[in-house]
Order: C-alpha cells, then structure tokens, then sequence
C-alpha cells in the first residue's frame, strides 16, 4: 500500500555541475535540507528538475538517488511525462522497477492534443502500469 499524499510535496531541482553533470553531493544536499525541514514528499524530475533536457538513464540516476537519500522516509514521486504515450509507458514502469511510490505526468508538452486525445493518453498509461498515476497540469508549460 503506498503512503497515503499530503501536505507539502516538493519538486526538486537538479542541480549541475560546470560540465553538464548532474552534481549528485548537491542533489542529496537538497533532499535532505527538504526533509528535515518537514516536506512529506519529494518530487524528482517535477516542474523543477530539468527532466525535459535529460536522457532516460538521467532520470532513473536522479531517482535512484533520490529513493537511497529518503531511505523511506517520506514518499517519492517521478515526474515520468515523455512526448508520447509510449514513451510515458516506458518511463512510468522503469520508476515504478526503480522503487517510486508515485509517477506523476505532466500533459504532453510539445503537441496539442484535444481532449478525447488527452483522456485516452492517460487512460493507455494507466492501463499499461501498476503505480499509482497523478496528472501533473503544468498550467503555461502545456499547450
């Protein structure tokens, strides 16, 4: 049974080094402060966490990270949207395998989809994964 969410859930940014590498000291700094400055989730690869610019094997480091630094000690959640439906499959199972509580998905953000096209992207998610699933409506950020 996954934790129960509530209060404050934050988004994470990801923090890099001169080189483009993600700086991982820094990234673990951040969780840390965050928690024991009383957040009850950590979001990885959110609003905040660069995941747009970011190759898969990015992510699932951030979010390896991020699960050995919270060591259980509140939820995480895995920002997992990809430019198409499969590709949000993929990523949603890879975080669910990697050991988040929750995937959350930002509304595709390079298309224009309506809203029957829109429901049933969810709806093929959800379908294809056993993790629970927050739509993640990134208002200004989708079209």
């Amino acid at each position: 049974m996954k934790p129960d969410l509530k209060g404050i859930i934050t988004p994470i940014v990801t923090v890099f080094d001169n080189d483009e590498n993600i700086d991982e000291e820094s990234y673990r700094t951040i969780i840390n402060y965050l928690i024991d400055h009383g957040v009850y989730g950590i979001f990885s690869c959110g609003g905040q966490g660069e995941a747009y610019a970011l190759t898969k094997d990015e992510k699932l480091r951030l979010l390896d990270i991020c699960l050995e630094t919270v060591n259980g000690r509140v939820p995480v959640l895995m920002g997992t949207a990809e430019l198409t439906t499969r590709g949000a499959v993929e990523m949603t199972r890879a975080a669910k395998e990697a050991g988040a509580d929750y995937a959350t998905i930002l509304t595709p953000y390079y298309i224009s989809p309506n809203q029957d096209e829109l429901y049933r992207h969810y709806c093929d998610i959800m379908d294809a994964v056993d993790i629970p699933v927050i739509i993640y409506n990134g208002r200004g950020r989708c079209f």
